[in-house]
């Protein structure tokens, strides 16, 4: 059986930016909606029960824990899992 929906997770710290991506995946007919993690401490835990097709992954937290460290270890124990980093940072470094 032939899969009909991505499922979407969002890691964002940002609740406005937050609200607006999951306003943005709800409404895109091909994605479906999983769950959302305003830390990558949280998402760390959360993630790998929440099984998405996708994260959306801020880059940068006010944590200790970024979310290019978050994917890394996410994608050690669960390298079927996709990323999307996502940042309004204009530095390419």
């Amino acid at each position: 059986m032939e899969k009909t929906h991505i499922g979407v997770s969002i890691v964002e710290d940002n609740p406005k930016m937050r609200e607006l991506l999951t306003r943005l995946v709800t409404m895109t007919p091909t994605l479906k909606y999983v769950s959302e993690y305003n830390c990558a401490e949280d998402a760390l835990v959360g993630l790998p029960k929440d099984r998405p097709d996708m994260v959306i992954m801020d880059i940068d937290f006010n944590t200790t824990m970024t979310g290019v460290e978050c994917m890394f270890r996410l994608k050690l124990k669960h390298p079927e899992m996709n990323f999307l980093m996502f940042t309004v940072f204009e530095e390419s470094d």
